[in-house]
Parts: structure tokens; sequence; C-alpha cells
């Protein structure tokens, strides 16, 4: 099991994150250093298992923050295509993405056969 962070580790991983910069973000987390102790010491705490997984749970956090889900778009297309404010062009625009989501314009080719067919070579010799 994993140790609870503390506040300033906490603040070392958001820093992190914000700057790419382990030194930096060593410092602005309140940990009184000189550089090259900010560097070993931002290292360090780099290493801990505790700060990894933080900070891959606040890049997850803000992926999912930052990226419109598919049910969004979804709600967005859909909203767009009954707003009756919005420019004609722009809602038959999202009605049609909203068609090709449901597979609304499929184009349907019915072929008749019977599982049959016939290969004819021809020899040019």
């Amino acid at each position: 099991m994993l140790k609870e962070l503390t506040l300033k580790q906490k603040n070392f991983c958001h820093y992190y994150i914000e700057t790419g910069n382990q030194a930096l973000a060593y410092k602005k987390a309140g940990f009184k250093a000189t550089d090259n102790t900010a560097k070993v010491e931002g290292c360090k705490m780099m290493k801990k298992p505790e700060v990894q997984a933080y900070i891959k749970e606040l890049m997850e956090k803000k992926e999912n923050d930052m990226i419109a889900s598919q049910d969004e778009v979804l709600e967005f297309l859909t909203m767009t295509m009954r707003d009756s404010s919005q420019p004609i062009a722009q809602r038959i625009k999202a009605g049609e993405l909203l068609g090709k989501r449901y597979a609304t314009f499929v184009d349907k080719v019915q072929q008749e056969n019977s599982g049959e067919f016939e290969i004819t070579i021809i020899d040019e010799d």
C-alpha cells in the first residue's frame, strides 16, 4: 500500500506537471533548497512510487477534463441540430454527422448471387 503524500509532496506533483522541471517543482512546492539540492531532491521525489502514482492520477484527470467524451460530442451535435437560432448549414452538418454516427445514411446494395461464379481464363499465346 502506498503512503499518503504530504501537502508539499502533492504540491511538488502539481508544479512538476505545470513546469516539467523537477528542481523548479521542488522549490515551488515550498521545500527550502539550493539549486543543486533541489535537482537531487526533485529526482529522489520522482522515484517514490506514491509520487509517481499521484502524478499519473493527475495526468489522467487532466486528460479527461480536456478531451470531450463521445457522449459530449453527441450531445453537442444534437443540441446544434435542434437549435433553431443556429444557421441552417450548421444544423444540417450536425445532422449529417449524427447520421454518420448512427449509420443512417448507409448505401445499401443488394446483391443477388447464388454463391456460384464463373472464371474465364484467356490464353493469349
